[in-house]
């Protein structure tokens, strides 16, 4: 007895599946764009940008206090000006997360994990992933 093949169209998209869109109406690969576009707003100190990205109940989980999505966006933007600043994007379907690296003005580096969450194609929550020192 011989094995029946799939056909080819039905293997192209079995080969697909994992670039369909969640719940947040997004891809792995889309939110991983997201997040690169989020960073690369912020080091151009462009607040706008940065608050395009963002979800209306954007959450900081990394900040101090909370604040608006906006408010979040003009510190961020403010912050990535001030000092040097740099972040490795990297994602897949298990989710999406960021290593930032900064150095201050001062000479001071450090660097932090942050993982990302997402709802209605924006980043709706940001997280601190960095083990305490």
């Amino acid at each position: 007895m011989r094995a029946r093949l799939a056909p080819l169209g039905a293997l192209a998209l079995l080969a697909g599946c994992g670039d369909r869109p969640d719940e947040s109406g997004l891809t792995a690969a889309s939110k991983k764009a997201l997040v690169e576009r989020y960073y690369a707003c912020a080091a151009r100190g462009d607040f706008d940008c940065v608050t395009a990205t963002l979800h209306p109940r954007f959450a900081d989980a990394t900040a101090r206090e909370p604040s608006s999505p906006r408010a979040h966006a003009k510190a961020f933007a403010l912050d990535a000006t001030r000092n040097r600043f740099e972040a490795t994007v990297n994602g897949g379907e298990s989710g999406v997360w960021a290593v930032e690296l900064w150095t201050t003005k001062s000479g001071k580096t450090y660097n932090l994990l942050r993982s990302f969450d997402f709802a209605q194609g924006k980043i709706v929550a940001k997280r601190d992933l960095t083990a305490p020192a």
